[in-house]
């Protein structure tokens, strides 16, 4: 009797030494937060209050409050609401190229511009209306499309979006386009235009030649502006695209 009440004491103790051990590195956890928190905060205060520039700018783009950050990606998405950005891969359709996982962050961030340009609902988008744009592309720049759509989200419109021509995505390949950002669901042309056999023909002219697509991304805000761009997908092993915060700030004049 005695060796068993020894042998349960001795389990007893194991169990309270892997809770204490199990608190304890909760503790040191929830610490290194709290620290890492207050060194964000801190940081933010300090640059705004003083108004330095360096390494970058603080602002509410660049550093927001973490409480802000926390409750844009706790919020559920709802009808007629922010929609789901997607960023799609030239794994997409050519499956020798590099998964998600191997794409260099160099092609998921820097400048480029923000064009606005209105279409009809069912319109199409041509080289000579990107010809007629400004401020102009140069090569290894990203694209931001505003065609004004997401006025029509949660409704039947939505799906007549404007779309490019094949032509037009040439154009963007030849301009040497790094990512294409559309407010659009796809670049290509909306389910009720497409004919029998229909093969995605933007997406292979603009994805064969390296170019990114991402779609659903909506602002007018930095419309005929040079901006700074930073595309942030959910990194899925093996992936050929995956949904995407995107942030964006104006380039100072």
């Amino acid at each position: 009797m005695r060796v068993e009440r020894g042998a349960g004491t001795s389990r007893g103790r194991a169990a309270s030494s892997w809770i204490l051990s199990a608190v304890g590195r909760i503790a040191v956890l929830v610490l290194v937060f709290l620290v890492l928190g207050a060194l964000w905060e801190g940081y933010r205060w300090l640059w705004m209050q003083t108004g330095w520039r360096r390494p970058f700018i603080v602002d509410l783009t660049t550093m927001p409050h973490l409480h802000d950050v926390v409750g844009v990606l706790s919020e559920p998405t709802r009808e007629g609401g922010p929609l789901l950005v997607d960023l799609l891969l030239p794994r997409h359709f050519f499956s020798d190229d590099p998964a998600l996982e191997d794409v260099p962050l160099a092609r998921l961030m820097g400048t480029g511009v923000v064009w606005r340009i209105g279409k009809p609902l069912d319109g199409m988008i041509e080289p000579e209306d990107f010809e007629r744009m400004r401020p102009q592309l140069e090569p290894g720049d990203i694209l931001l499309l505003d065609t004004g759509v997401t006025q029509y989200v949660g409704t039947p419109d939505y799906d007549r979006h404007a779309a490019l021509s094949v032509a037009a995505a040439e154009w963007l390949v030849d301009k040497k386009l790094k990512l294409l950002a559309v407010d659009t669901p796809t670049p290509d042309i909306p389910i009720h235009k497409r004919p029998q056999g229909f093969d995605w023909p933007v997406h292979h002219t603009l994805l064969r030649d390296g170019v990114l697509i991402s779609e659903q991304v909506a602002t007018r805000s930095l419309a005929g502006r040079r901006a700074e761009f930073l595309f942030l997908p959910l990194n899925i092993v093996g992936g050929d695209g995956a949904p995407a915060r995107v942030l964006g700030r104006a380039i100072r004049d």
